[in-house]
């Protein structure tokens, strides 16, 4: 019965000792006066694909962080003229390509948030170091021809309403290092590769003169374009729908699509 005793006495004294030692040197939290968990950055390399992404950086304890990425299309005449040299291979309705860029209106983002999972490292002063981090991503682009630009319908001179969007939303991961210089500037880079279902949509409506069985033919037109693409046998998962009414005609593809973020940023701690 004494050993026993003097067992738990023993067992109390060394809890009772590491309490002591705990509560003297505690773990490194985000309250810690060094510890900056704010950080806010621009990705210069997207203006490579004329865009402006910018983000911020919320630490959310010493080796997590939760970061949301922004960007939006910049130089919009680049992408309106791909647009529009994509849908001048349809061939019923076309329109003067020198002079559309003038008339169509462009607008494009993407959005993407991540939680970065940071390898362990003592007396950080940020989220810093290598990490992992996995993302979701928003992409949307969009060409729209004003209402008052002239169409060649079937070769007729006309006016009507043209429209083609991109959309797809991505999960994905990216790897990265992040580093902090003189305790408030960062610079880092990171490289990633998503999936997702994208989808191309063209839609033409409000046509003068045309009626059902007008937009009827037009959506059949539509769907030939689609698969006059000879790459479309390349690509993953492709489904192709279409729709019609007494004012609109449109027709979208369906695929697997990728997206694969890479950048070098620079920002600052706080």
């Amino acid at each position: 019965m004494n050993q026993i005793k003097l067992l738990l006495l023993l067992c109390l004294f060394v809890l009772s000792d590491s309490s002591f030692l705990m509560a003297q040197t505690p773990f490194p939290t985000l309250q810690d006066t060094t510890f900056l968990s704010n950080i806010i950055t621009r990705t210069p390399t997207s203006y490579n694909n004329f865009k402006n992404t910018v983000g911020y950086e919320k630490a959310i304890s010493t080796n997590k962080s939760v970061k949301l990425n922004g960007g939006i299309t910049l130089l919009n005449v680049f992408y309106e003229i791909n647009f529009l040299a994509f849908l001048s291979q349809t061939s019923e309705i076309a329109f003067n390509f020198e002079q559309a860029p003038n008339h169509a209106s462009h607008f494009g983002y993407d959005i993407t948030p991540s939680i970065r999972f940071y390898t362990p490292k003592q007396n950080k002063i940020g989220p810093q170091g290598f990490f992992v981090a996995p993302f979701f991503r928003y992409a949307s682009y969009s060409l729209k021809i004003n209402e008052d630009f002239p169409l060649f319908v079937k070769g007729v001179l006309t006016q009507g309403k043209w429209k083609m969007t991109y959309n797809a939303p991505f999960l994905g991961v990216m790897l990265g290092t992040q580093t902090i210089k003189q305790n408030r500037f960062v610079w880092g880079w990171h490289l990633g590769f998503g999936v997702g279902p994208g989808k191309v949509k063209i839609s033409v409506k409000d046509i003068e003169g045309y009626q059902q069985a007008d937009y009827d033919a037009l959506e059949q037109s539509l769907l030939t374009f689609w698969t006059s693409i000879d790459e479309l046998d390349n690509w993953e998962s492709v489904t192709i729908q279409s729709f019609s009414n007494d004012r609109i005609a449109s027709s979208q593809i369906n695929f697997l699509s990728a997206t694969i973020p890479f950048g070098v940023s620079f920002g600052y701690n706080f």
